[in-house]
């Protein structure tokens, strides 16, 4: 009897064998083989309904990774994709040099409101072209403490809405030390031909008798067409200007004391009569 081939030695089985075994098996066999994990992807977290357990998800969003899907739930919170902050890069060469501005003159600055809003500036040469710039702070007293500065009335005499049944307009000051108190007003055109205008000071000074209180000069084109007293009429006729812008300028007797007085405006008659001149 000839020798047969030895036979083989059974090899002991292992879990490398297995995975060996495993990685060999033909697709649909069951058992050997584990189900793939699938990847999904969305906005805003993952509902339960998507995937199965083993899956992954990403919130595109929000860079968060949930997953793995376990016990048909996915974990809350996911774990976020993003790093901290990097360092500061370095800076970035300097850009190209603009276009050169149009040229301008120091005379610009002429006018122009200083920046502490206190004047206006003001630029100067002197015979050596040296220059000069500063800030103008022009005075100013109270309102009507001069004719440039007067108390602005107009607005109670003038405009079209302006009749004789808007009469009496009174207007109350007081004088001062400093002498005049200016008054600016225009009359309306449609009082004008329609009505006498008269304006009265209260108390008046007596300018016999030397009794203390208030008296006034009327101005018309800055000069003076009413010697001082306590009334004026305005008369229409053809030598009345239309629209006339007049100044009153009031102050006390004795001058320069404090006196309370009242201008009181009103139309004498309506419809007006012709006075001898444009003015009384």
């Amino acid at each position: 009897m000839s020798p047969g081939r030895p036979g083989r030695l059974a090899q002991p089985e292992t879990s490398a064998r297995r995975a060996r075994q495993a990685r060999r098996a033909r697709p649909g066999q069951q058992g050997l083989l584990a189900r793939t994990a699938r990847r999904f992807s969305g906005t805003g977290a993952p509902d339960n309904s998507i995937g199965s357990d083993g899956d992954f998800y990403i919130d595109t969003a929000a860079n968060v990774l949930y997953g793995p899907k376990a016990g048909g739930a996915w974990a809350s919170p996911g774990v976020s994709l993003v790093g901290s902050a990097g360092p500061a890069g370095a800076a970035g060469p300097a850009g190209p040099a603009g276009p050169a501005g149009s040229p301008s003159s120091l005379d610009d600055l002429n006018g122009l409101p200083c920046e502490n809003g206190a004047g206006n500036t003001s630029v100067s040469y002197n015979a050596s072209g040296n220059v000069a710039i500063q800030c103008i702070v022009t005075p100013s007293g109270p309102t009507g403490d001069s004719q440039a500065n007067p108390i602005d009335i107009g607005t109670k005499l003038d405009g079209p809405g302006l009749t004789c049944g808007a009469l009496p307009i009174t207007q109350t000051g007081v004088t001062t030390s400093q002498g005049y108190v200016w008054y600016e007003f225009s009359v309306s055109p449609t009082i004008i031909g329609n009505c006498e205008l008269q304006v009265v000071v209260s108390p008046a000074a007596g300018l016999a008798t030397g009794t203390p209180g208030a008296e006034f000069q009327v101005y018309f084109n800055s000069v003076a067409i009413e010697n001082l007293g306590s009334r004026f009429t305005i008369f229409s006729n053809e030598l009345t200007p239309t629209a006339p812008v007049i100044y009153i300028a009031v102050r006390s007797l004795p001058v320069r004391q404090s006196v309370n007085y009242t201008l009181t405006w009103n139309a004498i008659a309506c419809p007006c009569t012709s006075g001898p001149t444009g003015y009384s």
